[in-house]
Parts: C-alpha cells; structure tokens; sequence
C-alpha cells in the first residue's frame, strides 16, 4: 500500500465509533427487542446493557484498566456476552478463552 493509500485510510479508522458507541445506538433503538436467546431464556438489548454495565463496573472497582486484556473462560451462554460487552465497556479487551483446553494454554494467552 502506497503512503497516500495509507493516509486516506487512518483518518477513517480514527473517526470510525467504537463496538460499544455502535452498540448503545443499537441498544436505544431496539431496547425492548430480544438481543440473545440461549435455550429457553431471552433477554432485551436493554436487559443485555444493564448486566453488561453491571460487569463493567464491577472489573473497574477490581482494578481492570483501559487496555488491559481479561480472559473470560465460558461457554455459549447469554452471561458471556454480557461479560464480553461489559469488558468492552470497562475499556479493556476481552481475552475469550475456551473453556475445554488444557490449563497451560489460557495461561499463556494472558501473560
């Protein structure tokens, strides 16, 4: 990619909303929709938002800052994508980590 090709791209890249702007967006449009079905439980946008939050808060008052990385070691469930959308909303990245690996291979993605 030439330097010119490069320029018009980052100013794009800088301007362009994060996961969670484009996620509140959604939430205030569609807050009494269902988000995430997982087996016969459901959830809202609204309903997802407020647990996420809740992680959020929750990492910060432990310490989590912005940048750093959280694993989250959980199986398909509506609590992992609240968890993952609160570390977004924490600052941080979220590390998801799949719970049927050996022990050795979490550890060295979080170190």
């Amino acid at each position: 990619m030439s330097d010119r090709e490069q320029e018009a791209i980052v100013p794009s890249l800088v301007q362009a909303p994060t996961l969670i702007a484009r996620w509140r967006g959604v939430v205030a449009r569609h807050a009494t929709s269902v988000a995430v079905a997982c087996g016969e439980r459901e959830v809202t946008y609204g309903e997802l938002d407020q647990r996420a939050r809740a992680v959020a808060a929750h990492l910060l008052a432990r310490g989590v800052a912005a940048s750093q990385r959280v694993a989250l070691c959980a199986g398909p469930s509506i609590d992992a994508v609240a968890a993952m959308l609160g570390v977004l909303y924490a600052g941080a990245t979220c590390v998801a980590l799949e719970p049927r690996w050996p022990r050795a291979r979490p550890v060295s993605y979080t170190h």
